[in-house]
């Protein structure tokens, strides 16, 4: 039985693309596709079998939009699905053992919409030993195909990999371009695999044959892939020159090991003017900007919105029958030799409850040991709503966090109405000037650090 191009759907714009791509690509293989989708992306211990059929009927659907969109594109496809239980990089590495190829779209869906993303197309990648694809959702040119570009180490050429590289090129009718990057010679010593050759053009011409002798058997078994080497493809990386960091990169790189989110309240202390100002300006470098909400009016009426994405996302937009059947899993009497689970009463699911309910304090509970305060209110904005702004908007975020990390100072989201677009459009007309906001947020000083959680390099890297 051939092995099958597996294609990864999670309803993402980016997994819709890349199921289209595995469908002509497995047609090309003379392979079936297999749309695969993971439907317990993030497992809850103790949930019932109302939970899981709600999960299944969710996979079912984003499973029924993918063949749509695949058959639609490409109807000579042989085409079946699978639904996998199980975190999601987990559940796709296991299936990538049995695939041709794996095909993933580059981002897929995430808590915060447009800004995080990919992590688990990056943990696969990072770990898988088939080849795998990522599929971008922008519009890719219909005439022809690119060059194939394979990158190769002459020191540890791994065939797998050329051979991949020679006849994805043949199939899809394409140039193959070797590309090795090669590094001159440091101050002291020659660096590992270099040629000791004082000239950077012969060095060059030395490793140009090296590369032509390791592709030339490659070449006589496929002799109909045009082959582009030369100098031009061959990348130089040199030394720098050392220079010592200022006292502002020093803060911002110990920044980078302190936690940049918080949830509940805050200090009564509000951060300094000066630093407001000085997050302003590093998002506006990014081509967004930070709408401060001071008015208590204003503050009011978002705690209002906010109020209304969380019951939109308590009820899903399908009518309601998912968020009502979690609610039930949630909040149903224990069963006898069951083990007893932490439940919240349907009334404490924090549907009034926001940080932002009353402009100066934030009421989770009833008992707090320190002065309980919303912090800084704010909005970022831009002035588009493309692929474009969402990542000016990602960075212009990052750059904010960092900096404010930097000053102690921590970010509480609250997201919910940006994804029901109704509110969108009342944030949009009421508080962001017209610009179109990608972030709801608190800013503030936590009452308490905890250190970031961090694995052992050595669990990480082998």
């Amino acid at each position: 039985m051939l092995a099958p191009v597996v294609a990864a759907v999670d309803g993402s714009a980016e997994s819709l693309a890349a199921a289209e791509w595995a469908a002509h690509e497995a047609v090309r293989r003379e392979r079936p596709l297999q749309l695969l989708h993971a439907w317990n992306w993030h497992p809850r211990q103790g949930e019932g079998e109302i939970a899981n059929a709600a999960q299944r009927q969710l996979a079912r659907r984003v499973l029924r939009q993918a063949e749509l969109r695949v058959l639609a594109a490409c109807p000579d496809v042989r085409l079946r699905d699978a639904q996998a239980e199980g975190p999601a990089t987990a559940a796709l590495l296991k299936a990538a053992e049995q695939a041709d190829v794996l095909v993933l779209g580059s981002r897929g869906l995430s808590g915060i919409t447009g800004f995080l993303g990919g992590s688990v197309a990056l943990g696969v990648v990072a770990r898988v030993t088939r080849p795998v694809v990522l599929v971008r959702a922008a519009p890719r040119p219909q005439a022809g195909h690119g060059d194939v570009v394979l990158g190769i180490d002459l020191g540890e050429p791994c065939e797998e990999v050329v051979e991949f590289g020679f006849a994805a090129a043949r199939r899809s009718r394409a140039r193959l371009r070797a590309v090795h990057a090669w590094q001159a010679p440091g101050p002291l010593a020659l660096g590992p695999g270099d040629i000791g050759l004082v000239d950077a053009q012969w060095r060059a011409q030395e490793w140009l044959g090296v590369l032509s002798a390791v592709l030339r058997l490659w070449h006589d078994k496929y002799p109909d892939v045009e082959l582009l080497e030369n100098l031009a493809h061959l990348a130089t990386v040199s030394w720098g020159a050392y220079t010592r960091p200022a006292p502002e990169e020093q803060r911002l790189y110990a920044a980078l090991g302190r936690r940049h989110t918080a949830r509940g309240p805050f200090l009564p202390q509000a951060p300094a003017p000066g630093l407001i100002e000085e997050l302003r300006e590093e998002v506006s470098r990014e081509g967004a900007e930070l709408h401060v909400v001071d008015d208590s009016a204003d503050r009011r009426r978002l705690a209002e919105l906010v109020r209304a994405g969380e019951d939109a996302h308590r009820t899903d937009a399908t009518g309601g029958r998912t968020g009502r059947m979690d609610m039930a899993a949630r909040t149903a009497p224990r069963r006898r030799g069951t083990r007893r689970r932490r439940r919240a009463p349907p009334g404490q699911h924090h549907p009034r409850r926001t940080g932002l309910r009353r402009p100066d304090r934030y009421v989770p509970h009833a008992a707090r040991r320190w002065p309980a305060r919303t912090g800084l209110v704010a909005l970022l904005g831009t002035d588009r709503d493309d692929l474009a702004a969402w990542l000016r908007a990602g960075q212009a975020l990052e750059r904010m966090l960092l900096h404010a990390a930097g000053d102690g100072v921590m970010a509480a989201f609250h997201t919910q109405p940006l994804e029901v677009p109704c509110l969108r459009t009342r944030i949009r007309q009421t508080l962001t000037a017209g610009q179109y906001p990608q972030m709801v947020l608190r800013l503030g000083y936590p009452p308490c650090v905890r250190p970031l959680p961090r694995r052992p390099l050595a669990d990480v890297l082998n």
